[in-house]
């Protein structure tokens, strides 16, 4: 959903290149971190997925903010999903 919605919102921005480049790696580092089949690494991809996710909202602090937000509430969701919370 990043990926789409973002076009129109960046086409104004400098750095857009920077941009994709660093959602790309973050998208490929959650398919790898839900994959994962070890706590270790998990929490080593996890790791993996906050370092790429922080520079994606550095242009201001409302959406560093957000995507701080984004990211916990898709890791508690993935986690939920990994661990059987949603299990009949």
């Amino acid at each position: 959903m990043v990926v789409i919605f973002s076009g129109h919102y960046m086409s104004k921005e400098a750095n857009q290149e920077k941009f994709y480049a660093m959602l790309a790696s973050m998208v490929g580092v959650m398919i790898v971190w839900v994959c994962a089949h070890d706590l270790f690494n998990l929490w080593i991809w996890f790791e993996a997925m906050a370092i790429t996710s922080y520079p994606a909202g550095l242009p201001s602090t409302a959406s560093c903010l957000c995507r701080l937000k984004q990211v916990l509430n898709t890791c508690s969701r993935v986690l939920q999903i990994r661990f059987g919370a949603f299990r009949n």
